[in-house]
């Protein structure tokens, strides 16, 4: 990480991992719990987090479910089968290409880590994973709630 920084890498960082992708079609707007690790590393290495929100990409694989007993039985993190799976079997040409999706971004406020001016206080946050958990997850519960108001506009417009 330290390399990383130290040549100004971007990084992009899915902070509800597996979860995410694995949550299947019934669930597809509703953020799952993020890892507090984002927010740690941006206080370590004063790194700025810059939130964005893709709709639309749910339609790469619509109306999926994931069976959860038949990944683990194949020791896979999530086991995504929908309709589409039988076209796709018979048509792998088509594939993801062939769905029409229209992906819109929106780029949210800039956040700004955590400036504590004390050392000493910068390695008590660090050391605080309950701090980095719950900032984490209010930090969720803002884009939650920006994706559900940018549905809402949607439907409307």
């Amino acid at each position: 990480m330290k390399r990383l920084v130290a040549h100004k890498t971007i990084l992009l960082y899915a902070p509800e991992g597996v979860r995410g992708p694995g949550k299947g079609w019934f669930e597809r707007f509703q953020l799952q719990t993020f890892h507090p690790s984002f927010i740690s590393l941006s206080d370590r290495y004063q790194i700025p987090i810059l939130p964005v929100v893709c709709l639309g990409n749910e339609y790469l694989h619509p109306w999926a479910f994931n069976l959860q007993k038949l990944a683990k039985t194949f020791s896979l993190p999530f086991l995504p089968l929908s309709v589409l799976i039988i076209i796709f079997i018979l048509f792998p040409s088509m594939g993801v290409w062939a769905m029409k999706t229209r992906l819109r971004y929106y780029i949210q406020p800039l956040d700004l880590p955590s400036s504590e001016n004390s050392q000493q206080q910068k390695a008590a946050l660090h050391n605080n994973r309950s701090t980095a958990y719950q900032r984490a997850q209010a930090f969720r519960e803002k884009l939650q709630k920006q994706i559900n108001s940018l549905l809402i506009a949607e439907k409307k417009g």
